[in-house]
């Protein structure tokens, strides 16, 4: 699924990348000094916040800054020390200076519940990192792969040595890319209320855009000003205040904000189209939005103006939840926000369900349909009432979901369309007259995460003796050796599944092989040498599905230094784009990298989600 992510009122300008906070924990005095060093530097307990949160932000240890000493030498020690300094004289006090925390070690995951380490950054320099987390995919459509660079952004972790290389915090990328994410709810629990230590333009933008996400405009207003006040020419915050400024009915003070606006070099035609309408000219047209933002969705709301055309396909993921609610949208369109949402994890699936449920469909939609004219979610919506409406499992619910499948797949949104449908998928009969459609069941239920389900359609078709079915049967074979890894490598069932790829040119079959390979590896299963060593066959010697060569680099560099946090963000850029692709260098790249982490599991899931989406 193609989207781009954009935010008008930026959460960072000037940003040089792609993700939020707590109140920054300050942690005990400095130990009397008759402690060792040693002692001084211990982890301290963080304390609990003074309002409840959802998860605690936790600190990492604070660094000691190092000992200050006096210039005159012990009796007997050489005048010069390492570093240019001298060994302090017996009996001189020697001074500690204990640096301030920093807040951009905060995080809400420890060990105890899904951390990647507090010393995940270790082998990492801060520049690097701050450039790795700049440029982590978002909004991520994998499951697996949003949930990981989750677990990175939250982990409370300290932070690596060296200088900044920008004028943005580590924490305020962070909070950046989960907001990019989708996030919101982990944005606000990272980001707000704004750590005192920092300046990043982000925390003060991010609580401005999650409440006009809500149409909050009481919050959102006074937060606006706030900013306007603190920065009286930044143009961000000039857009908040013509929004609030005509929302209150003060037409002369809008009128003056949105000078001062293009005076800053505002441009965006749809923006002042929306603030004249609010000043009163009703005449003005708003058909397109070069980019949709929260303050956007508001001033569409307030003018009761419809979103044009394709903005949904370019609104960041957390502002897809209030494209959802504006009442003037059309249903084609809702139900399209609300299935984008559910597929980038920014939305409930329940919404989905719900609207789904509820949509009422013509006679006449009914049978284009099903006759493959309309393909839009409005369709979706009709398949999935079926799939749920039939009374009894049998060929006509299996040819439901087959069809599910298909329009899922043609539409690239498989994730969505399952686990909107696992209620439906859980423990669905295996009918002999159904089994046609059982390379769509199989694999709707293991996006869906119903692997029983899956494994008894596959068994019922193993069980079958008509030869068609014993086909459909070699076909489905990729799906559960990863699903289920085998101890030793299946040779025989690796050639009767190749076979049923006989009709493709060898390029195309030998790309497909390697991918079955390469995924079968990471799932833990032991392929042979002699299984690689047959794949050498002259006219295969090309390919152009290599990773962009600085990014594989870092990546081997990062994961032989067991740089954790590192590896990890670079397999999330590598993957974020490649995990759909016939790709297989880049996925055995990152696959390794990751396994290397003890991250098995992921692997494992990663793999499944790569076949499903070639649709092995």
């Amino acid at each position: 699924m193609r989207r781009l992510a954009a935010l008008s009122i930026p959460l960072f300008l000037g940003l040089a990348g792609t993700a939020l906070a707590q109140p920054v924990r300050l942690t005990p005095a400095a130990p009397p000094p008759n402690q060792s060093q040693n002692q001084a530097q211990e982890e301290q307990k963080p304390q609990q916040p003074a309002t409840a949160q959802p998860a605690p932000v936790q600190q990492a240890p604070v660094q000691q800054a190092p000992v200050q000493q006096t210039n005159v030498p012990p009796a007997g020690a050489p005048a010069g020390v390492p570093g240019g300094t001298t060994a302090p004289k017996a009996g001189v006090v020697a001074v500690e200076t204990l640096s301030a925390p920093d807040p951009s070690s905060a995080g809400l995951l420890g060990d105890d519940n899904g951390g990647l380490g507090i010393k995940m950054w270790a082998g990492t320099s801060r520049a690097q990192a701050e450039r790795v987390i700049g440029l982590l995919p978002a909004p991520i459509a994998s499951p697996t792969l949003r949930q990981l660079q989750r677990r990175l952004l939250l982990t409370t972790a300290e932070v690596p040595a060296g200088q900044a290389s920008g004028e943005n915090s580590l924490l305020g990328l962070r909070v950046h890319q989960l907001y990019r994410l989708g996030l919101n709810a982990e944005a606000a629990d990272l980001g707000v209320p704004k750590p005192q230590a920092l300046r990043d333009r982000v925390f003060t933008a991010l609580p401005i855009n999650l409440a006009l996400q809500k149409h909050d405009i009481a919050a959102a207003c006074p937060l606006g000003a706030r900013a306007l006040a603190e920065e009286p020419s930044e143009a961000a915050w000039l857009r908040v205040a013509v929004f609030c400024r005509f929302k209150n009915g003060e037409a002369a003070s809008g009128e003056l904000a949105l000078s001062l606006w293009r005076d800053q070099g505002g441009e965006d035609t749809a923006f002042q189209a929306l603030a004249a309408i609010m000043g009163g000219d009703s005449r003005v047209k708003v058909e397109k939005l070069a980019h949709v933002d929260p303050l956007i969705v508001a001033m569409l709301r307030e003018t009761k103006r419809p979103l044009p055309p394709g903005s949904i396909e370019i609104a960041p993921a957390g502002t897809l939840a209030a494209i959802a609610d504006l009442p003037e949208l059309d249903p084609e369109m809702r139900l399209n926000a609300l299935g984008i949402g559910v597929a980038l994890g920014a939305i409930p699936p329940q919404r989905l369900i719900s609207a789904y449920t509820q949509l009422e469909i013509p006679e006449a939609q009914r049978a284009d349909i099903l006759a493959g004219k309309l393909k839009g979610a409005r369709a979706a919506a009709f398949l999935f009432q079926q799939a749920r409406e039939l009374n009894a499992p049998g060929p006509k619910r299996a040819e439901a979901l087959k069809r599910v499948y298909e329009l899922a797949a043609a539409r690239g949104t498989l994730f969505m369309s399952a686990v909107v449908l696992r209620e439906t998928l859980r423990d669905l009969p295996a009918e002999p007259e159904s089994l046609s459609a059982a390379p769509a069941v199989i694999r709707l239920a293991l996006a869906a995460g119903e692997t029983g389900t899956a494994r008894l359609w596959r068994n019922s078709l193993l069980s079958q003796t008509d030869p068609a079915l014993t086909t459909i049967g070699a076909q489905t074979w990729p799906l559960l050796v990863l699903v289920e890894p085998p101890t030793a490598w299946p040779e025989a069932q690796f050639q009767a599944w190749s076979e049923t790829l006989k009709n493709l040119p060898p390029q195309r079959k030998a790309a497909l092989q390697a991918m079955v390979l390469i995924l079968a590896e990471a799932s833990g299963v032991p392929v042979p040498a002699e299984t690689w060593q047959a794949m050498i066959q002259p006219g295969l010697e090309t390919s152009t599905s290599n990773p962009p060569v600085a990014y594989w680099r870092n990546l081997l560099r990062a994961s032989e230094a067991n740089a954790k946090a590192e590896t990890v963000a670079l397999a999330l850029i590598l993957l974020g784009d490649n995990l759909a692709k016939d790709d297989p260098a880049t996925l055995a790249t990152a696959f390794g990298a990751l396994k290397r982490l003890k991250l098995d599991a992921e692997v494992r899931a990663l793999a499944l989600e790569a076949a499903l989406l070639r649709g092995l």
